[in-house]
């Protein structure tokens, strides 16, 4: 199985690190990804050590991993030249970036803009990755981005656009929809997901709640919930669950995490196909949605019925009918 990343950052985020992972296996890695979420330190991780793999001169062969994150390179330092300039942040051409830090209002400009989209269409011997560190349309706003669509629609081989984003909805459609949108999890829940087995995803625990028998039923639930053949019955019976679960002491973006990430974690070809692909980026956005709406002062009770409920129309139809709300 090819290992893209370490394995700090493949249990602190399992989710993210199964989707590369498949992608890349079978040749299906997306042209635009958004990383949603506000472990921006993770973000960066999964972007560094993706473009290593994606340009190591020596890939391990019994590993499929880059010489950045193969232990045995670590120990005696014997990295390539493109793992060692990606590791220090200096190389020329494989992990470019975007952001509004040079201009006196923050925002990334149309020339800016332009400029990197110029770039893009240069040819290179390496796979480049461009990285858009803030898509916040107060910063990626209209016309910036409008610069950049055609080169998000037809972008040359070898190379990968990633949008970096705490919420989705809060980038411009036209960006969101041309992207594969990965949901990163929070700071919150990485120490939670450090307690559980790297290789079962069925162990992944709730830190502080792992022995708790309110655990216990919050993971009956979701499974009758997410089988073949759920009824509405079993959607009711988990959004009661998850309320119970915050009255315990639980907080809504953990347990959102937990669902989300438990449930895509077992699908066997996640992204792999169209069909899967669109599942997990409409979870994501539910999810996202779920989470903008708790810091509007929406009631805990009406947005854990709206979350549980549109995810329950989503796995009979595929249709995500809080879409049409945005």
């Amino acid at each position: 199985m090819t290992k893209l990343f370490s394995k700090q950052l493949s249990s602190q985020q399992p989710l993210a690190a199964k989707i590369f992972e498949t992608a890349i296996a079978n040749n299906k890695l997306a042209k635009s990804y958004m990383l949603a979420g506000h472990a921006n330190d993770d973000k960066w991780q999964l972007v560094s050590q993706l473009t290593a793999y994606l340009n190591c001169a020596n890939i391990n062969s019994k590993t499929d991993s880059s010489c950045l994150i193969s232990e045995t390179d670590m120990e005696t330092g014997n990295w390539c030249t493109n793992c060692r300039w990606i590791q220090t942040d200096k190389h020329p051409q494989a992990l470019i970036r975007l952001n509004g830090e040079n201009s006196k209002s923050g925002k990334i400009g149309v020339e800016q803009a332009r400029a990197f989209a110029e770039e893009v269409s240069k040819t290179s011997p390496y796979f480049r990755v461009m990285v858009i560190e803030n898509a916040h349309q107060e910063i990626l706003h209209r016309p910036a981005a409008n610069a950049l669509l055609k080169t998000i629609e037809e972008p040359r081989s070898k190379i990968l656009m990633v949008f970096f984003a705490q919420v989705s909805n809060d980038v411009l459609p036209t960006i969101v929809s041309r992207c594969q949108t990965i949901n990163i999890a929070s700071n919150q829940y990485k120490e939670c997901l450090s307690l559980s087995s790297p290789n079962t995803s069925d162990q992944l625990l709730l830190a502080k709640h792992s022995d708790t028998p309110q655990l216990k039923n919050l993971t009956a639930s979701l499974e009758k919930f997410t089988s073949q053949g759920s009824k509405l019955t079993d959607a009711i019976d988990l959004t009661e669950c998850i309320q119970s679960s915050i009255k315990e002491g639980f907080e809504l973006d953990e347990i959102l995490d937990f669902l989300i990430t438990k449930d895509l974690l077992c699908l066997d070809n996640i992204c792999a196909s169209e069909r899967e692909a669109r599942y997990a980026k409409e979870l994501f956005l539910l999810g996202q949605i779920a989470k903008e709406q708790s810091r509007h002062y929406v009631s805990d009770k009406a947005l854990v019925e709206t979350f549980i409920f549109a995810w329950h129309k989503l796995k009979q139809t595929g249709i995500n009918p809080l879409k049409l709300q945005r």
